[in-house]
């Protein structure tokens, strides 16, 4: 509360002071004086104000106006394996002066932060929505031929469950590792796999030395090649899987060490930093990313400064430091789970419907400039307005930002030819399969379509190899001397069914004649 005498030439008020006598505000000021500076107010202002404009905000930031009528090839089309913007992200947007924050994963030979990192924050901090954010982004802005996701969440609820239908991340996303430990088994195996895939395929390409080469040679003398791309690898609550799995942290070394070469990053994301457990794959990291964390001493493990904890005092969820070769830069994640709410016409309608967003600070003395890009507008300067549309709210079942952009890079990837599948889920979580589709798929034929003779050579299941990615289905061959079969198991485990099946599979094969 303040005197005002005047306003001086050229400069205007963005709100209207209260006015109070001297004596007054000396008397209000001595009676609040019994009370301590609290941050709830703060927050609450935060959260509405983040609530409010987060969704648009961050469709903004790729000039999206309608996430509905999005097509994704427009920004899948520009970027490719030569790009200078390759796997350059942005993260956040500066709470001071507006302006976005960007991530690139990239190594330093390129220009980049990369390839690994970790991000550290504490419940509550915005870890989880932060990490889905990024992955969001990435997927917006590189094609599934550019880029594959393996997400993994072991805290039993997937963080990244809204991305599950995305063309990258087909099958890639992990939860519940906790309830199954053949599910750590298939993760070791899958990401080892994986490492001997690329080497392979680099060696029969011709011997290229890494996936920077074989993607040029793609790009210009030999489109025969597959596209390999870059794999990112995200990791919430890695912590958790150490302690499930200590041996994790030695292959996550080993994929790390080889990550450069292999176009394989690793982002783990924990609560806090497992400096002694994960000390290999820390040495491969190049960049770290500190949300707010519980003391001084977890800041200088995460971001090697006190300023995740120092700083981010009463900061709005999402808001955290990127730190790279010592500088740290302030950032605010969008949030993507936020209501999508139909844009409205007009860019002032906009602005006066939505606001422009100012983070909350705390009411002191200090002056506190505004952002860089917040701008002044005159409510009355249009005036085709509509009012009704200013009492829009989102419906309580209305879908999220990032589930309208997911289905909208759903229905892209299905025009393209599938990716090579990297996490295949167990046997036990798919659909029993039955012999008309064992074999459509064997055969390429319907089941009804009986043939006289195929060899005595019939489908009778579908083998699982998660090191080598692969899920085809196991034949049995009983021709010849070594054709005899033996079906052993204890009981109720599913030896007639494997007998009825062999037996059906004969029937639908060859004619009675033969068999």
């Amino acid at each position: 509360m303040v005197r005002i005498s005047g306003v001086p030439k050229g400069l205007r008020f963005a709100a209207t002071p209260d006015a109070m006598p001297i004596a007054e505000a000396e008397a209000l000021a001595r009676a609040l004086a019994r009370y301590e500076p609290s941050d709830d107010a703060l927050k609450l202002l935060a959260d509405r104000a983040a609530d409010a404009r987060a969704g648009q905000e961050y469709l903004d930031v790729f000039h999206i106006d309608d996430a509905r009528t999005w097509d994704p090839n427009t920004l899948w089309s520009r970027l490719t394996s030569s790009s200078p913007d390759r796997l350059k992200i942005p993260l956040g947007r500066n709470p001071t002066t507006g302006k976005t924050v960007f991530l690139d994963l990239k190594e330093a030979a390129e220009g980049g932060m990369g390839p690994h990192g970790m991000m550290t924050g504490m419940t509550g901090s915005g870890k989880s929505e932060t990490l889905l954010q990024f992955a969001l982004s990435m997927a917006m802005l590189h094609s599934p031929e550019m880029l594959q996701l393996l997400l993994g969440d072991f805290k039993g609820e997937s963080a990244f469950a809204p991305l599950a239908d995305l063309p990258h991340a087909n099958g890639g996303v992990i939860s519940n590792m906790a309830e199954s430990a053949h599910k750590l088994d298939r993760f070791e195996d899958a990401l080892n796999g994986e490492v001997a895939r690329r080497l392979r395929v680099l060696k029969l390409a011709g011997g290229y030395k890494d996936v920077r080469d074989y993607e040029r040679a793609r790009a210009t003398t030999r489109p025969d090649l597959e596209p390999l791309g870059a794999l990112v690898i995200i990791i919430d609550e890695f912590s958790e899987l150490l302690r499930l799995r200590p041996t994790i942290a030695e292959v996550c070394d080993t994929v790390g060490r080889q990550g450069r070469a292999l176009w394989i990053h690793i982002i783990n994301a924990s609560q806090r930093a497992e400096v002694g457990k994960m000390s290999g794959l820390m040495a491969q990291q190049t960049f770290s990313i500190g949300l707010k964390v519980k003391d001084a001493a977890q800041s200088r493990m995460a971001i090697d400064s006190p300023r995740a904890f120092d700083d981010l005092k009463g900061a709005p969820q999402g808001t955290g430091f990127l730190v790279y070769e010592g500088d740290h830069f302030r950032f605010r994640s969008w949030l993507v789970s936020a209501p999508f709410i139909p844009p409205k016409v007009g860019g002032l309608q906009r602005r006066l419907t939505e606001g422009q967003f100012v983070d909350a600070h705390r009411f002191t003395g200090a002056v506190q400039p505004l952002p860089l890009d917040i701008e002044v507008i005159d409510p009355l300067a249009e005036d085709d307005m509509a009012p009704d549309d200013l009492d829009d709210e989102p419906t309580v079942d209305a879908q999220t930002v990032c589930e309208v952009l997911v289905e909208r890079m759903a229905a892209a990837g299905r025009t393209r030819a599938p990716m090579h599948r990297l996490w295949l889920p167990p046997l036990d979580d798919l659909a029993e399969i039955g012999v008309d589709e064992m074999a459509r798929e064997f055969w390429g034929r319907d089941w009804l379509d009986v043939r006289a003779d195929s060899g005595l050579v019939v489908p009778i299941g579908r083998g699982d190899d998660p090191f080598a990615h692969t899920q085809d289905l196991v034949a049995v061959d009983l021709s010849g001397a070594g054709g005899n079969l033996a079906v052993a198991g204890t009981a109720q485990v599913g030896k007639s069914t494997a007998l009825r099946t062999l037996m059906m599979m004969l029937a639908i094969s060859h004619s009675p004649a033969r068999v």
